[in-house]
C-alpha cells in the first residue's frame, strides 16, 4: 500500500522546513558564539584576568582562554 500522494507532498514540504529551520537556528548559535566570546574578550582587554571573567560568568579559566583565543584564531 503506497501513501497518498498529497500525505507524501506534506511530509516532505515539513522536511524541507525543518531542515531550513535547523540551519537558520544554528547559524543564530554560530553567532551568539561569537558574541559571546567577544564579550569574554572585551573583558580581558579592559584588565580582568581569565579567573576574574570564569567567576563572573561561571567558566573555568581555561575554557576563557580557549574562547578567547578562539575568536582571535578566527579574526586572523
Amino acid at each position: 500500500m503506497k501513501p497518498n500522494p498529497e500525505f507524501l507532498q506534506r511530509a516532505r514540504a515539513m522536511y524541507e522546513e525543518a531542515t531550513e529551520r535547523i540551519k537558520r537556528l544554528q547559524a543564530e548559535i554560530e553567532e551568539a558564539g561569537r558574541e559571546r566570546s567577544l564579550a569574554i574578550a572585551l573583558l580581558h582587554d579592559h584588565g580582568m584576568s581569565y579567573s576574574e571573567i570564569g567567576r563572573m560568568v561561571g567558566l573555568s579559566p581555561p575554557r576563557i582562554g580557549q574562547l578567547i583565543t578562539g575568536l582571535r584564531d578566527e579574526s586572523t
